[in-house]
């Protein structure tokens, strides 16, 4: 434990003196390149779905505002008509914004460990988007199931969701960690230390950042895209701390 609690003090110090907020900050900017392109993506599949097709559409429209239906609509037909054309512009530019995410995360990796971590390009041109199908089809399936069997647990529902949450995230930073610096049994510390300390983040964020918003509702639109932010690039922060915690591990301390 002593061994532990030197390496956690020694990777916080490192990441004080060498200023892994830049990189976190770097990370933050083109992940946030990455949720555009896959939310542009997420709109024009939507218009696919049996409840989104063009005549619903049509008549949901002149119900609710026949005055500008006719400008309305011929906006929305447009994005209709290039549905197809807008879908495979949409993966492209997210497939490709994933793949410079995944080496701006490998190089930063780099940084923090002190090392260079040899990869091939297939572990950014597969291995991203393999993660990416992974964690969205886990994440799905474990909040349908939360959603059905809501009932059976009752009061000890919140507490099961953390509980689900935290194996989930586990298990993502294992597959993460372990894809840039490899699967040892460093690798799951370490994912057990950032899983910890984005658990810790997520609760001061909800105790504290969305309780102070919910204050005043005339700035929660703002605040929260602020909170956000802020959010996102302590979660990058975490994942290098924890980087230089394995650091730390793998090699004798200093």
């Amino acid at each position: 434990m002593l061994r532990y609690s030197k390496a956690f003090f020694h990777a916080l110090l490192d990441s004080i003196k060498d200023g892994y907020t830049y990189y976190s900050a770097s990370l933050t900017y083109q992940f946030l390149m990455v949720l555009g392109s896959l939310f542009m993506l997420l709109s024009f599949l939507a218009s696919y779905l049996p409840f989104l097709q063009a005549d619903r559409v049509v008549h949901y429209v002149l119900s609710l505002m026949p005055q500008h239906a006719e400008k309305v609509l011929a906006r929305v037909l447009r994005i209709y008509e290039g549905r197809l054309s807008g879908s495979i512009i949409a993966l492209f530019l997210s497939y490709t914004f994933s793949v410079f995410f995944a080496k701006s995360l490998n190089r930063s990796f780099e940084f923090v460990y002190g090392e260079r971590l040899k990869k091939k390009e297939l572990t950014f041109w597969l291995g991203v988007p393999l993660f990416l199908v992974f964690y969205t089809l886990a994440l799905s399936i474990l909040l349908i199931l939360l959603s059905i069997s809501k009932p059976l647990f009752g009061a000890i529902y919140q507490r099961i969701v953390e509980l689900s949450n935290l194996l989930v995230g586990l298990l993502s930073l294992y597959m993460l960690y372990g894809a840039f610096l490899g699967f040892k049994i460093n690798t799951l510390k370490t994912a057990l230390l950032s899983s910890l300390l984005l658990f810790l983040l997520n609760k001061a964020f909800a105790l504290v950042v969305v309780k102070t918003l919910t204050l005043n509702p005339l700035y929660t639109l703002f605040g929260s895209l602020i909170a956000f932010l802020v959010w996102l690039n302590l979660t990058f922060y975490c994942l290098l701390l924890g980087v230089r915690f394995f650091s730390h591990l793998d090699k004798p301390l200093q």
